[in-house]
């Protein structure tokens, strides 16, 4: 089964009322592609490629212009409507066609296979767009042209009119729009006088860059159809058509390209898509690792010209990666580069470890040789820490670590419960865990004391109808609790959440009546944990804001 795709890109230009499309495409793989900086700077205009079908004849283009969506109900107006000639089997062509000046256009185009009995219809639709007096705008259409397969292709339009109402070019074709020097573009064009139909219209083919009018010449250079000759190499060309009914004359443009470049010249041609030339010439050494057709891709597994890495897959941690300005050259360890490359053992960009995924805990050092885990206390909170007071932000000697921060960085509180803690009557509980006036507990039972609020409020145990007697008896009863063995491996022991971190938190006793009895004895560990939050649970205030409530 046959398939054909072209790809439209229209310009569209408005004057007095008027607008002009055109494009034009090309079927040298080594052309110019769309996106090249040369054909961003031509307003209205982009390089193709198509790949032709053969046997496959496309008598016209019909075209319908709608002043709003062609599906919306009901249907919009048509503000012009025509069938362009067309190259039958060529596989490119431009055109433009005139449109007045408005918003909200929708352009569609369609087409039929002109053999029997081949069922191919061609397609293409693109709006809404704007046109506007005297500018050009870039729009790009995709006509496609199915039977049981499809193809793409691109074409290029840039369009400029007169001011010459009454007067009107209907198109401008080249076909193709691209050809080699020696070759010759055959163009068309077709224009109306509306007040007088039986008007003798006079037509004038130039090229619009002065610059390049030495590239090739009209034959004849006064007929609607005429032959455009490439003299010598000149791409996205401007060529015009002058159309003049003795009154008034009105002008269309297109893109024509002339191709002039050899692979083995020894000279570069970028316009040509040559990257590197294996032969001397100016300016420009022989470089034997350039490919027979002057183009070397990175990322096509091949190391060629200046490439010194190209794997397939590219590993961006071995190789710069295609689209990077160092690509297909080996990576040099570059601290800061966001890629962990050996030595390196890390990568500050990203905080990244050696697997070049960001580091679960610890920052990178800042030459990218160590990573440093987190140090509880410097007032930085790291990975693996959930907070970190430092030496503290309150009055000395009470630290910040002792209300809200645990001395392990845990988070045991927040900065609203403390502030309430302090305005109200728990404002001594707030520093429990330094351990009694004249007495402070030792780094060790400090530890306990934030281990056991710790427990308390992360197991929710005092919440609601919970108690401290919960938190450490479990499901068992005060009085069967504290008859209960003390060792928690034995059956019937007590098992509240926080059992074994209270018996931690209480030194020297050795039966669970005698912890159930302190527990909020501030003068250990476990009971200064348990008055604190204990306190708080019983301030109306301050429960909500202590996640005691």
């Amino acid at each position: 089964m046959k398939s054909l795709l072209s790809c439209f890109g229209v310009a569209l230009l408005a004057g007095g009322g008027l607008a002009v499309i055109a494009c034009s495409s090309s079927l040298d793989t080594n052309a110019p592609s769309a996106s090249s900086s040369k054909s961003d700077e031509r307003v209205g205009s982009i390089g193709l490629r198509l790949q032709p079908v053969f046997g496959v004849t496309v008598a016209n283009v019909h075209y319908v212009v709608t002043a709003g969506n062609p599906t919306a109900t009901p249907a919009p107006a048509v503000v012009a409507e025509g069938n362009l000639p067309t190259p039958g089997t060529s596989s490119s062509l431009s055109f433009g066609i005139p449109l007045p000046v408005g918003s909200g256009y929708y352009l569609s185009l369609s087409g039929f296979a002109a053999e029997s009995p081949d069922t191919i219809k061609c397609t293409g639709a693109y709006g809404p767009f704007p046109v506007a007096a005297n500018q050009s705008a870039l729009i790009n259409l995709t006509l496609t042209c199915t039977d049981t397969s499809k193809g793409t292709g691109l074409a290029t339009v840039d369009v400029k009119t007169d001011a010459c109402p009454r007067l009107i070019v209907d198109y401008a074709v080249a076909e193709p729009s691209t050809t080699d020097v020696g070759k010759s573009i055959v163009v068309h064009a077709s224009a109306r006088d509306l007040d007088n139909p039986a008007e003798v219209i006079t037509y004038a083919w130039s090229i619009v860059d002065a610059n390049k009018s030495s590239a090739g010449q009209f034959l004849p250079a006064t007929a609607h159809d005429s032959s455009f000759s490439c003299l010598a190499g000149a791409l996205d060309m401007r060529i015009k058509v002058t159309a003049t009914n003795h009154q008034c004359r009105k002008s269309l443009e297109t893109i024509v390209s002339c191709r002039d470049y050899t692979c083995g010249d020894g000279v570069v041609e970028l316009a040509a898509g040559e990257t590197c030339d294996w032969a001397a010439g100016p300016g420009h050494n022989a470089d034997p690792t350039c490919p027979a057709d002057c183009t070397k891709v990175c990322g096509d597994g091949n190391p060629e010209g200046d490439e010194t890495c190209d794997p397939l897959p590219i590993n961006p941690l071995v190789c710069h990666p295609p689209g990077d300005p160092a690509q297909c050259t080996v990576r040099t360890g570059e601290c800061g580069d966001g890629f962990v490359t050996a030595p390196e053992v890390c990568d500050t960009l990203g905080n990244l470890g050696v697997t070049g995924s960001p580091l679960p805990r610890g920052k990178c050092k800042s030459d990218c040789s160590e990573v440093l885990f987190p140090v509880c206390g410097d007032g930085i909170t790291e990975p693996g820490e959930e907070c970190d007071a430092g030496t503290g932000s309150y009055a000395s000697p009470v630290q910040a670590s002792s209300r809200t921060c645990s001395d392990n960085c845990q988070q045991i509180s927040n900065e609203l419960c403390v502030a309430c803690e302090q305005a109200g009557d728990c404002f001594a509980s707030s520093d429990n865990c330094i351990g009694p006036s004249g007495k402070p507990f030792t780094p060790a039972q400090t530890q306990q004391c934030f281990t056991v609020m710790a427990c308390i409020e992360q197991s929710n145990c005092l919440d609601g109808t919970g108690t401290l007697g919960r938190c450490y008896c479990g499901t068992l009863g005060t009085l069967a609790c504290a008859a209960a063995p003390f060792d928690l491996a034995s059956p019937g022991a007590p098992n509240g959440p926080c059992v074994a971190v209270s018996q931690a938190g209480n030194p020297g006793l050795t039966t669970n009546s005698s912890i159930l009895g302190g527990l909020t004895n501030k003068s250990r560990p476990s009971g200064a944990a348990g008055q604190r939050l204990n306190c708080d649970k019983f301030d109306p205030v301050c429960a909500p804001l202590c996640g005691v409530q």
